[in-house]
């Protein structure tokens, strides 16, 4: 029996039917119709007598499935996993077709690829199917950026000390030794970028922070320390010269029995060059001595003196010796004839001082003429009679020039004197 919807039948010789019909379970049968006996068959719900033999053979939904609509092959839209799996898919065709993603891989049947992370977002591909010769092809942007990314667990960035301010660079008090004018420049609050020194009047900037105070300024004298750092940074202080808080204490030493005193012998004066010579015998104490001349210089270890040349001629000069707590003194008079005559009136009063442009800015040139050979003394104050510089020169060229630094001065009227052979002159400087 052929049951079912007739889907086609035809009639081959006029006496053979074949006919192919739907079964109910989704199959198909076909019966084909050769002459041998007279059977019943059912042809379209019809019940016909042939005299045919029927061969009938039935084919399962799955053996059986419908031919699709041969159509053009094209690619659809691939359904993109993010961020790797990628699916092709086709319309048309009616054979096995193949894929092939160019950099992915080649031809093959499967029709999903992997894609590697970094090509995951804004990555153009070209997809392609072909079937039996016939190549169809299409592009494809990867777009996985418009999912947010997994956020990342928090990281605790590194606590940073914060950076120290600077120390402050300041001056402080120098070492100070008034026996011998040494004095040691002192700083504190540096960076070790290394440091210059300056005393306006001893010295100029130099990496040294040693300087030699002259005798005649070992007391009462003020200096500006001046001390900068190659980093720019700079600073200044003020400091005053005073022997007295400036000498230790001497040790108590218990004099033996028989102690030979401290005695003063001869003391020589040279009348062409000044020079005096204190000639001491120490005494049983193992200290040494240490000798003073007021009006020439205090206490020192040098016993020579220089004696102006307007004084080395009848004038007292009390000369003392010390060996710790033991002082012994005595007067000495100057008697240098010639050195009266050297300093004459017309001498003394030839020589000029000149301050060359004033008003001034930032320092003073000033120029001697007319005294060769004389020791000169200067002094800058303000009009208050505070020290600016003093300078000291023992033997003045015939045209001696000085320059005087007023950087750290503000304006106003200044006061130069200089002095020569016991004749002083001072001039007037407007400090702009």
């Amino acid at each position: 029996m052929l049951n079912g919807t007739t889907i086609w039948q035809t009639e081959t010789d006029g006496t053979i039917l074949s006919a192919l019909n739907k079964t109910p379970d989704g199959g198909y049968i076909i019966g084909t119709l050769a002459q041998s006996k007279t059977v019943p068959i059912f042809i379209q719900d019809d019940v016909t007598r042939v005299n045919y033999q029927p061969t009938f053979t039935k084919f399962s939904p799955e053996q059986t499935t419908s031919t699709p609509p041969v159509g053009s092959l094209a690619l659809l839209e691939p359904r993109f996993d993010c961020p790797n799996n990628l699916a092709l898919f086709v319309t048309g065709g009616n054979g096995r077709v193949e894929f092939r993603i160019a950099g992915l891989r080649d031809w093959g049947n499967t029709n999903i690829f992997s894609v590697p992370t970094y090509q995951s977002n804004g990555t153009t591909f070209t997809l392609e199917a072909r079937e039996n010769g016939q190549v169809v092809s299409r592009t494809f942007t990867t777009a996985c950026g418009t999912t947010p990314p997994p956020v990342p667990p928090p990281v605790t960035p590194p606590v940073t000390p914060p950076n120290p301010l600077p120390s402050v660079y300041t001056v402080s008090t120098p070492l100070y030794n008034c026996t011998t004018g040494q004095l040691t420049a002192r700083t504190s609050g540096g960076d070790g970028s290394g440091e210059e020194f300056r005393i306006v009047g001893l010295r100029d900037w130099d990496r040294n922070p040693f300087f030699t105070v002259p005798a005649w300024q070992l007391t009462n004298t003020i200096f500006t320390i001046e001390a900068r750092l190659r980093s720019g940074r700079s600073a200044t202080a003020d400091f005053t010269t005073a022997c007295q808080p400036a000498l230790p204490t001497p040790p108590v030493v218990t004099p033996p029995d028989r102690l030979t005193p401290t005695s003063i012998g001869n003391v020589a004066l040279d009348c062409s060059t000044g020079e005096l010579l204190v000639n001491a015998s120490p005494g049983g104490i193992q200290l040494p001595l240490e000798y003073r001349i007021p009006g020439l210089a205090d206490w020192q270890l040098s016993n020579r003196f220089v004696v102006p040349t307007w004084q080395r001629n009848g004038t007292n000069f009390d000369v003392s010796v010390r060996q710790g707590t033991l002082i012994m003194s005595r007067t000495f008079t100057t008697n240098c004839t010639n050195a009266a005559r050297i300093a004459s009136p017309e001498l003394r009063t030839n020589w000029q001082v000149e301050v060359l442009g004033n008003p001034v800015k930032d320092q003073v040139h000033v120029r001697i003429t007319g005294a060769t050979g004389q020791a000169l003394r200067f002094q800058l104050t303000d009009i208050s009679g505070r020290l600016i510089e003093g300078r000291a020169i023992e033997t003045a060229r015939e045209i001696e020039e000085q320059q005087f630094g007023l950087e750290r001065v503000g304006a106003g009227m200044l006061l130069l004197q200089t002095t020569s052979n016991g004749q002083a002159k001072t001039m007037k400087v407007l400090k702009q």
